[in-house]
């Protein structure tokens, strides 16, 4: 090597990492090398605004589930899974007595809806919570003395019903639905005795047609004062 003559520079490692293309002192290689630091560059700059604008933006507000109409819906209409969809809402939307999607299938409204619009105890009836009446039966209403027998039956209890002027049993294992309480002014009825109308209540219990008919033969017989009314058998669980 000659006296002022400078010696080459090693390769630089990550130099050696590009492609031979970029590498070498040539003008191209180096506008290259130049074009990708730039664009690296750029790279950077963008994430570190992005980092910058995501710590400084306020925080999204808090929402919360509302289950509203999947569609139009008119009034009377049975809801079923698929009339409702649940949708996020600002947490801070007053929905008094909103219905949830689980709740919702089941229950009848009592107004039109619109879809979108939030379902609330106020557009809905509730389902009722009868027991299972059997196939075919139809539901009648016996009155009873809330003092008696009915102050202790149970939906899907079993019951005859027995006319006491023929001492026959007129309906045979009915299902109790459910019992009514007492309405004020209500009257005694011919299962009720001398009982008081305060204390008369209703059961609503489910048989076949041909039995509710004995039943209400038997009634109106009590009612008229030509027949002794009906009486309720509680027949033990099987």
């Amino acid at each position: 090597m000659t006296a002022g003559t400078r010696a080459p520079r090693p390769a630089r490692t990550l130099d050696r990492l590009l492609p031979d293309t970029w590498q070498g002192p040539s003008r191209q290689a180096r506008w290259r090398r130049s074009r990708a630091r730039r664009v690296l560059a750029g790279l950077l700059l963008a994430v570190a605004v992005a980092c910058v604008v995501s710590a400084v933006r306020p925080a999204d507000p808090p929402t919360r589930a509302v289950t509203v109409a999947a569609r139009d819906l008119a009034a009377g209409h049975r809801l079923t899974a698929a009339d409702v969809r649940e949708v996020r809402w600002p947490a801070g939307t007053a929905q008094p007595g909103a219905v949830t999607a689980s709740t919702a299938p089941g229950r009848v409204l009592v107004a039109p809806i619109r879809a979108g619009e939030a379902l609330t105890t106020s557009r809905v009836r509730g389902t009722r919570s009868w027991a299972p009446a059997p196939a075919g039966d139809v539901v009648i209403s016996v009155p009873a003395d809330r003092s008696g027998l009915a102050a202790v039956l149970q939906p899907g209890d079993r019951v005859d019903v027995i006319d006491t002027a023929q001492g026959a049993t007129v309906a045979d294992r009915a299902t109790v639905l459910t019992t009514v309480g007492p309405t004020a002014g209500s009257a005694a009825g011919p299962l009720s005795g001398s009982a008081g109308a305060e204390r008369s209540g209703q059961v609503l219990l489910a048989m076949p047609a041909g039995d509710a008919r004995q039943v209400g033969t038997a009634l109106n017989a009590g009612s008229a004062g030509v027949g002794g009314g009906i009486l309720l058998a509680l027949r033990p669980i099987d």
